[in-house]
This record gives C-alpha cells, sequence and structure tokens, in this order.
C-alpha cells in the first residue's frame, strides 16, 4: 500500500513472464494473481 492508502495493480498480459520485489524494510506486501482458467504451466518457486 503507499501512504495514500491504496491498493497498486499492475496488470501483466498473459504468457509474460514476472516477478514483484518488495523493497521496503518494514512493510510486508502481498501478492493475488488472478487467472481466468486453470494455470498448468505455473512453476512454484520458494520464498526467501
Amino acid at each position: 500500500m503507499n501512504p495514500a492508502g491504496k491498493i497498486k495493480l499492475i496488470m501483466v498480459p498473459p504468457f509474460v513472464p514476472h516477478v514483484v520485489i518488495n523493497r521496503s524494510l518494514d512493510q510486508s506486501a502481498v501478492i493475488f494473481e488472478l487467472a481466468d482458467a486453470k494455470m498448468d504451466s505455473v512453476t512454484p518457486e520458494s520464498v526467501i
């Protein structure tokens, strides 16, 4: 969330690799990824 209390929405086109990096030192980040069909080609990655 930004200081104004709004949530940032980033739309990524289908089949485009992407990553989100939280650079905040004091705020947690939450990412929700939505799809309109089952995602078969997803590779789970461990969180550091």
